[in-house]
């Protein structure tokens, strides 16, 4: 079972929100938070990285 990276960057951007809120967290590590979700970052295949494996096997 796979689960969504997006759905589970709403609930973290969520909770740090909340305990910003509360005070529980301070400033800067709720902007790192946040900085880290919306950082758009490429997705990596399987597949990609497989032929990269078969492509250094055959030049040997």
């Amino acid at each position: 079972m796979t689960r969504n990276p997006s759905r589970l960057a709403r609930e973290i951007a969520e909770m740090a929100s909340e305990q910003r809120r509360l005070g529980i967290m301070d400033a800067a590590t709720y902007e790192k938070i946040r900085r880290g979700i919306l950082a758009r970052r490429p997705r990596r295949s399987r597949r990609g990285s497989r032929a990269g494996a078969d492509t250094l096997t055959c030049q040997l």
